[in-house]
């Protein structure tokens, strides 16, 4: 199954200006593409990267424990649906001038050395996952794209393309 993977990082579950505009383009999208929607609402929650889970990163998948696999099975799940998804829409709000927590652990979650990134022989980060057409929308309040207190889209950008997303657009959502 092909899907258009949409995240939504607002807190706000009601009135969110980036839920609204992430969530139009995502549906006009998926019908363009002729891709399914898979939503992940990034505010319901995430584990942050703890001691265990680094543990189990660098530990041979044959050889970890019971507890690293535990650990690791969100951040197994969310590397999968992003491996697999032929498009990305993230609706993302700016707070205190940069990302919410919940998508910054969705970050920490899915960037995996030798799965999502492999370094070549010169020592330089290799993205692997796929370069897929990605739009963001943010909302902001005072805190504008490209503007000199914006440090989310900088951010963004720098991330995505480390793990191989190249294909990025930024588009304001409006102000909240």
């Amino acid at each position: 199954m092909s899907y258009l993977l949409h995240l939504d990082a607002s807190g706000r579950q009601n009135g969110s200006t980036s839920r609204a505009a992430s969530d139009a383009h995502a549906k006009t999208l998926a019908a363009e593409l002729g891709l399914e929607i898979r939503t992940r609402d990034l505010s319901q929650g995430l584990p942050f990267v703890n001691e265990t889970m680094i543990e189990g990163y660098f530990t041979p998948e044959d050889q970890r424990t019971e507890a690293h696999r535990e650990a690791l099975q969100t951040s197994d799940e969310l590397v999968e649906e992003l491996m697999k998804a032929k498009a990305l829409i993230i609706g993302i709000p700016v707070y205190n001038f940069s990302m919410p927590a919940s998508f910054k652990a969705w970050a920490d979650l899915v960037a995996r050395f030798g799965v999502t990134v492999i370094y070549n022989e010169e020592g330089r980060p290799v993205g692997q996952a796929p370069n897929m057409p990605t739009k963001v929308f943010v909302a902001y309040g005072g805190t504008e794209i490209g503007s000199k207190r914006d440090f989310l889209t900088p951010w963004m950008t720098t991330f995505l393309n480390y793990i191989g997303i190249q294909d990025i657009e930024y588009q304001p959502a409006a102000e909240d």
